[in-house]
Protein backbone atom coordinates (compact mmCIF):
# COMPACT_ATOMS: atom_id res chain seq x y z
CA UNK A 1 0.00 0.00 0.00
CA UNK A 2 2.72 2.33 0.41
CA UNK A 3 4.50 1.82 -2.26
CA UNK A 4 1.72 2.00 -4.47
CA UNK A 5 1.64 5.85 -3.35
CA UNK A 6 5.09 5.86 -5.41
CA UNK A 7 3.24 4.98 -8.87
CA UNK A 8 2.28 7.56 -11.19
CA UNK A 9 -1.38 8.31 -11.17
CA UNK A 10 -1.77 8.29 -14.83
CA UNK A 11 -0.48 4.87 -14.95
CA UNK A 12 -1.99 3.62 -11.85
CA UNK A 13 -5.34 4.73 -12.83
CA UNK A 14 -5.07 2.86 -16.29
CA UNK A 15 -5.51 5.59 -18.58
CA UNK A 16 -2.58 4.52 -20.71
CA UNK A 17 -2.72 0.84 -22.00
CA UNK A 18 -1.04 -1.87 -19.31
CA UNK A 19 -0.42 -4.50 -21.43
CA UNK A 20 1.29 -2.73 -23.95
CA UNK A 21 4.58 -3.19 -22.18
CA UNK A 22 4.44 -6.96 -22.65
CA UNK A 23 3.94 -6.38 -26.02
CA UNK A 24 6.46 -4.12 -27.19
CA UNK A 25 8.31 -3.15 -24.41
CA UNK A 26 6.58 1.09 -24.51
CA UNK A 27 4.95 2.50 -22.13
CA UNK A 28 2.07 3.04 -24.36
CA UNK A 29 1.62 3.43 -28.17
CA UNK A 30 -0.20 6.30 -29.69
CA UNK A 31 -0.79 7.18 -33.15
CA UNK A 32 -0.88 11.37 -34.17
CA UNK A 33 -4.47 12.11 -34.30
CA UNK A 34 -4.03 12.83 -38.02
CA UNK A 35 -3.16 9.11 -38.94
CA UNK A 36 -6.87 8.11 -38.67
CA UNK A 37 -7.09 9.43 -41.92
CA UNK A 38 -5.24 6.59 -43.16
CA UNK A 39 -7.45 3.57 -41.60
CA UNK A 40 -9.42 1.86 -43.80
CA UNK A 41 -10.71 -0.56 -40.89
CA UNK A 42 -11.81 1.55 -37.86
CA UNK A 43 -12.68 -0.82 -34.61
CA UNK A 44 -13.13 1.47 -31.60
CA UNK A 45 -13.80 -0.92 -28.31
CA UNK A 46 -13.71 0.85 -24.47
CA UNK A 47 -13.44 4.15 -26.49
CA UNK A 48 -15.59 7.07 -27.36
CA UNK A 49 -13.37 9.45 -29.87
CA UNK A 50 -17.03 11.33 -30.71
CA UNK A 51 -17.41 12.69 -27.12
CA UNK A 52 -14.21 12.17 -25.24
CA UNK A 53 -11.53 13.25 -28.01
CA UNK A 54 -13.32 16.44 -28.83
CA UNK A 55 -10.72 18.31 -30.34
CA UNK A 56 -9.32 15.55 -32.28
CA UNK A 57 -12.08 14.00 -33.34
CA UNK A 58 -12.60 15.48 -36.84
CA UNK A 59 -9.88 13.24 -38.32
CA UNK A 60 -12.55 10.14 -36.78
CA UNK A 61 -15.07 11.91 -39.75
CA UNK A 62 -12.19 12.30 -41.97
CA UNK A 63 -11.94 8.52 -41.72
CA UNK A 64 -15.85 8.18 -42.88
CA UNK A 65 -15.44 10.68 -45.52
CA UNK A 66 -12.85 8.88 -47.21
CA UNK A 67 -14.59 5.34 -47.05
CA UNK A 68 -13.21 3.66 -44.07
CA UNK A 69 -15.19 0.75 -42.70
CA UNK A 70 -16.38 1.16 -38.71
CA UNK A 71 -16.80 -1.07 -36.22
CA UNK A 72 -17.64 -0.59 -32.67
CA UNK A 73 -17.06 -3.00 -29.65
CA UNK A 74 -18.93 -1.90 -26.65
CA UNK A 75 -22.26 -2.63 -24.28
CA UNK A 76 -24.22 0.19 -24.79
CA UNK A 77 -25.27 1.89 -28.07
CA UNK A 78 -22.79 4.28 -27.76
CA UNK A 79 -22.48 7.65 -30.11
CA UNK A 80 -19.59 6.14 -31.68
CA UNK A 81 -21.84 3.09 -32.47
CA UNK A 82 -24.01 5.25 -34.37
CA UNK A 83 -21.74 5.72 -36.72
CA UNK A 84 -20.56 2.18 -36.93
CA UNK A 85 -21.04 0.09 -39.97
CA UNK A 86 -22.06 -2.59 -37.82
CA UNK A 87 -21.66 -2.42 -33.66
CA UNK A 88 -21.13 -5.15 -31.63
CA UNK A 89 -22.46 -5.05 -28.39
CA UNK A 90 -20.96 -7.05 -25.45
CA UNK A 91 -21.15 -8.06 -21.71
CA UNK A 92 -18.96 -5.14 -19.49
CA UNK A 93 -16.18 -6.80 -17.68
CA UNK A 94 -13.51 -7.26 -20.91
CA UNK A 95 -15.56 -10.58 -22.30
CA UNK A 96 -14.87 -8.95 -25.37
CA UNK A 97 -11.05 -10.52 -24.67
CA UNK A 98 -12.63 -13.50 -25.97
CA UNK A 99 -13.66 -11.59 -29.56
CA UNK A 100 -9.75 -10.98 -29.91
CA UNK A 101 -9.26 -13.92 -29.42
CA UNK A 102 -11.68 -16.05 -31.55
CA UNK A 103 -10.46 -13.69 -34.30
CA UNK A 104 -6.88 -14.67 -33.97
CA UNK A 105 -7.91 -18.28 -33.96
CA UNK A 106 -9.85 -17.74 -37.37
CA UNK A 107 -7.44 -15.86 -39.17
CA UNK A 108 -4.79 -18.91 -38.24
CA UNK A 109 -6.94 -21.72 -39.28
CA UNK A 110 -8.12 -20.01 -42.68
CA UNK A 111 -4.68 -19.00 -43.63
CA UNK A 112 -5.64 -15.09 -43.25
CA UNK A 113 -2.19 -13.88 -42.07
CA UNK A 114 0.42 -12.71 -43.50
CA UNK A 115 2.96 -14.94 -43.27
CA UNK A 116 6.14 -13.08 -44.08
CA UNK A 117 4.96 -10.28 -41.74
CA UNK A 118 4.61 -13.05 -39.16
CA UNK A 119 7.86 -14.34 -40.01
CA UNK A 120 10.41 -11.80 -40.01
CA UNK A 121 8.38 -9.30 -37.48
CA UNK A 122 7.00 -11.24 -34.33
CA UNK A 123 8.11 -13.76 -32.15
CA UNK A 124 5.73 -16.62 -33.39
CA UNK A 125 8.73 -18.61 -35.04
CA UNK A 126 10.43 -18.72 -31.97
CA UNK A 127 11.40 -21.79 -29.86
CA UNK A 128 9.83 -22.41 -26.48
CA UNK A 129 10.61 -25.22 -24.17
CA UNK A 130 7.25 -26.86 -22.73
CA UNK A 131 9.46 -27.90 -19.62
CA UNK A 132 10.37 -24.11 -18.08
CA UNK A 133 7.95 -22.10 -21.00
CA UNK A 134 11.08 -20.25 -21.78
CA UNK A 135 12.28 -19.54 -24.82
CA UNK A 136 15.41 -21.77 -26.19
CA UNK A 137 18.18 -20.25 -25.29
CA UNK A 138 21.09 -20.70 -28.78
CA UNK A 139 23.75 -21.13 -25.63
CA UNK A 140 21.75 -24.25 -24.53
CA UNK A 141 21.39 -25.87 -27.57
CA UNK A 142 24.71 -25.04 -29.89
CA UNK A 143 28.37 -25.85 -29.09
CA UNK A 144 30.50 -23.15 -28.07
CA UNK A 145 28.13 -20.72 -28.92
CA UNK A 146 28.69 -17.10 -28.94
CA UNK A 147 26.08 -14.42 -28.72
CA UNK A 148 25.92 -13.31 -31.89
CA UNK A 149 24.41 -9.48 -31.39
CA UNK A 150 26.09 -6.70 -32.89
CA UNK A 151 27.35 -4.10 -30.75
CA UNK A 152 26.63 -1.02 -33.09
CA UNK A 153 23.24 -2.65 -33.74
CA UNK A 154 19.97 -0.74 -32.83
CA UNK A 155 19.74 -2.88 -29.56
CA UNK A 156 22.40 -1.39 -28.30
CA UNK A 157 22.92 1.86 -30.10
CA UNK A 158 19.05 3.15 -30.15
CA UNK A 159 16.96 1.25 -27.32
CA UNK A 160 19.95 1.33 -24.84
CA UNK A 161 20.35 -2.69 -24.02
CA UNK A 162 23.39 -3.39 -21.87
CA UNK A 163 26.28 -6.02 -21.82
CA UNK A 164 24.73 -7.53 -18.57
CA UNK A 165 21.01 -7.29 -19.86
CA UNK A 166 21.97 -9.21 -23.19
CA UNK A 167 24.07 -11.65 -21.22
CA UNK A 168 20.87 -12.51 -19.30
CA UNK A 169 18.73 -12.66 -22.40
CA UNK A 170 20.82 -14.55 -24.64
CA UNK A 171 19.78 -15.48 -28.40
CA UNK A 172 17.26 -17.38 -29.11
CA UNK A 173 16.44 -20.51 -31.90
CA UNK A 174 14.32 -21.16 -34.79
CA UNK A 175 13.60 -24.08 -37.16
CA UNK A 176 14.97 -23.63 -40.90
CA UNK A 177 11.85 -24.08 -42.94
CA UNK A 178 13.85 -25.52 -45.97
CA UNK A 179 16.38 -27.88 -44.09
CA UNK A 180 14.54 -28.44 -40.78
CA UNK A 181 17.59 -27.08 -38.96
CA UNK A 182 18.07 -25.42 -35.70
CA UNK A 183 19.14 -22.19 -36.42
CA UNK A 184 20.63 -19.12 -33.86
CA UNK A 185 18.91 -15.39 -34.16
CA UNK A 186 19.43 -12.59 -32.51
CA UNK A 187 16.65 -9.56 -31.51
CA UNK A 188 18.08 -7.32 -34.53
CA UNK A 189 17.18 -10.43 -36.97
CA UNK A 190 13.96 -8.44 -37.83
CA UNK A 191 12.56 -7.72 -41.31
CA UNK A 192 15.48 -7.12 -43.65
CA UNK A 193 18.37 -8.27 -41.70
CA UNK A 194 16.21 -11.42 -40.89
CA UNK A 195 16.36 -12.24 -44.78
CA UNK A 196 19.64 -10.88 -44.99
CA UNK A 197 20.89 -14.13 -43.11
CA UNK A 198 19.05 -16.03 -45.38
CA UNK A 199 16.67 -17.80 -42.48
CA UNK A 200 13.88 -18.79 -43.02
CA UNK A 201 11.63 -19.71 -39.70
CA UNK A 202 9.12 -22.03 -39.62
CA UNK A 203 5.98 -21.58 -37.74
CA UNK A 204 4.39 -24.85 -37.37
CA UNK A 205 6.90 -26.93 -35.84
CA UNK A 206 7.57 -29.11 -32.37
CA UNK A 207 9.69 -31.82 -31.17
CA UNK A 208 12.79 -32.90 -29.14
CA UNK A 209 15.56 -30.67 -29.05
CA UNK A 210 19.03 -32.35 -27.75
CA UNK A 211 21.16 -29.65 -25.32
CA UNK A 212 24.92 -29.59 -25.23
CA UNK A 213 25.01 -30.81 -21.75
CA UNK A 214 23.48 -34.21 -23.65
CA UNK A 215 19.73 -34.14 -22.12
CA UNK A 216 16.72 -33.63 -24.58
CA UNK A 217 13.96 -31.18 -24.14
CA UNK A 218 10.75 -31.08 -25.96
CA UNK A 219 10.22 -27.58 -27.56
CA UNK A 220 7.44 -26.05 -29.75
CA UNK A 221 7.28 -22.65 -31.54
CA UNK A 222 5.13 -20.08 -30.19
CA UNK A 223 2.83 -20.34 -33.27
CA UNK A 224 2.17 -23.73 -32.03
CA UNK A 225 1.69 -22.58 -28.42
CA UNK A 226 -1.06 -19.83 -29.41
CA UNK A 227 -2.74 -22.75 -31.25
CA UNK A 228 -2.69 -24.86 -28.14
CA UNK A 229 -4.32 -21.52 -26.54
CA UNK A 230 -6.79 -20.37 -28.70
CA UNK A 231 -8.39 -24.07 -29.37
CA UNK A 232 -10.73 -22.44 -26.80
CA UNK A 233 -11.94 -19.65 -28.61
CA UNK A 234 -14.04 -21.05 -31.46
CA UNK A 235 -16.55 -18.14 -32.45
CA UNK A 236 -19.28 -19.28 -30.45
CA UNK A 237 -17.66 -19.98 -27.82
CA UNK A 238 -16.33 -16.37 -27.56
CA UNK A 239 -20.31 -15.43 -28.25
CA UNK A 240 -21.28 -16.78 -25.71
CA UNK A 241 -18.70 -15.81 -23.31
CA UNK A 242 -19.07 -11.84 -24.63
CA UNK A 243 -22.92 -12.02 -26.16
CA UNK A 244 -21.59 -10.71 -29.45
CA UNK A 245 -23.19 -12.89 -32.13
CA UNK A 246 -20.84 -15.16 -33.28
CA UNK A 247 -21.83 -14.12 -37.42
CA UNK A 248 -20.45 -10.79 -36.53
CA UNK A 249 -17.13 -12.15 -34.93
CA UNK A 250 -16.71 -13.93 -37.91
CA UNK A 251 -17.15 -10.74 -40.06
CA UNK A 252 -15.05 -8.93 -38.31
CA UNK A 253 -12.11 -11.61 -38.41
CA UNK A 254 -13.10 -11.68 -42.26
CA UNK A 255 -12.60 -7.50 -42.66
CA UNK A 256 -9.30 -7.53 -40.51
CA UNK A 257 -8.13 -10.40 -42.91
CA UNK A 258 -8.81 -8.43 -45.79
CA UNK A 259 -9.05 -4.72 -45.34
CA UNK A 260 -5.63 -2.71 -44.68
CA UNK A 261 -4.51 -0.89 -42.82
CA UNK A 262 -6.54 -2.03 -39.49
CA UNK A 263 -6.45 0.30 -36.43
CA UNK A 264 -7.92 -0.83 -33.15
CA UNK A 265 -8.29 1.97 -30.93
CA UNK A 266 -8.95 1.37 -27.03
CA UNK A 267 -9.28 3.73 -23.71
CA UNK A 268 -10.33 4.07 -20.25
CA UNK A 269 -13.21 2.06 -21.14
CA UNK A 270 -10.83 -1.23 -21.18
CA UNK A 271 -7.33 0.44 -19.61
CA UNK A 272 -9.41 0.89 -16.33
CA UNK A 273 -10.60 -2.40 -15.90
CA UNK A 274 -8.29 -5.12 -13.54
CA UNK A 275 -7.26 -7.26 -16.30
CA UNK A 276 -7.11 -4.93 -18.89
CA UNK A 277 -3.56 -6.65 -19.70
CA UNK A 278 -5.10 -9.51 -21.09
CA UNK A 279 -7.51 -7.55 -23.15
CA UNK A 280 -4.12 -4.85 -24.52
CA UNK A 281 -2.33 -8.15 -25.80
CA UNK A 282 -5.33 -9.88 -27.11
CA UNK A 283 -6.03 -6.94 -29.51
CA UNK A 284 -2.67 -7.14 -30.95
CA UNK A 285 -2.77 -10.95 -31.78
CA UNK A 286 -4.68 -10.43 -34.97
CA UNK A 287 -2.59 -7.23 -36.15
CA UNK A 288 0.24 -9.01 -35.55
CA UNK A 289 -1.23 -12.17 -38.17
CA UNK A 290 -2.08 -9.87 -40.56
CA UNK A 291 0.80 -6.98 -40.51
CA UNK A 292 -1.01 -4.19 -39.26
CA UNK A 293 1.92 -2.66 -37.26
CA UNK A 294 4.20 -0.15 -38.02
CA UNK A 295 2.11 1.18 -40.96
CA UNK A 296 0.36 4.78 -41.63
CA UNK A 297 -3.41 4.07 -40.77
CA UNK A 298 -2.44 1.10 -38.50
CA UNK A 299 -1.81 -0.45 -35.17
CA UNK A 300 -3.35 -0.60 -31.76
CA UNK A 301 -3.53 2.54 -29.96
CA UNK A 302 -4.89 3.82 -26.75
CA UNK A 303 -6.45 7.44 -25.97
CA UNK A 304 -6.81 8.95 -22.44
CA UNK A 305 -9.30 11.39 -21.92
CA UNK A 306 -9.66 15.51 -22.24
CA UNK A 307 -9.77 16.58 -18.86
CA UNK A 308 -6.20 17.42 -18.22
CA UNK A 309 -6.06 19.16 -21.70
CA UNK A 310 -9.05 20.79 -20.68
CA UNK A 311 -7.29 22.73 -17.59
CA UNK A 312 -4.45 24.07 -20.02
CA UNK A 313 -6.92 25.61 -21.98
CA UNK A 314 -8.71 27.18 -19.12
CA UNK A 315 -6.09 29.60 -18.49
CA UNK A 316 -5.11 31.91 -16.69
CA UNK A 317 -4.52 29.31 -13.62
CA UNK A 318 -2.41 30.19 -10.49
CA UNK A 319 -1.98 28.82 -6.78
CA UNK A 320 0.12 26.68 -5.09
CA UNK A 321 -2.36 23.70 -6.27
CA UNK A 322 -2.21 24.31 -9.39
CA UNK A 323 1.68 24.34 -9.75
CA UNK A 324 1.43 21.55 -7.44
CA UNK A 325 -0.73 19.54 -10.61
CA UNK A 326 2.01 20.95 -12.73
CA UNK A 327 4.67 19.22 -11.08
CA UNK A 328 3.40 16.00 -11.00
Amino acid sequence: SLGGRNWANYTWHGDQAPGHPFVHGLQTSDCDMNDLRNTKLHIQVGKNLVENKMPENHFFNETMERGAKIVVISPEYSPPATKADYWMSVRPGLSDTAIFLAISRIIMDQGWYDEAFVKQFTDLPLLVRTDTLKRLDARDVFDDYRLGLDSTGPSFTIQGMQAEQYEKLGDYVVVHEATGELRAVTRDDVGDRLTGTGIDPQLEWKGSVRLTDGTTVEAMTLWEMYRVHLADYDAQTASEISGAPAELIERLARDIATIKPVAIHVGEGINHWFHATLHNRATYLPLMLTGNIGRPGAGSHTWAGNYKAALFQAAPWSGPGFKGWIAE
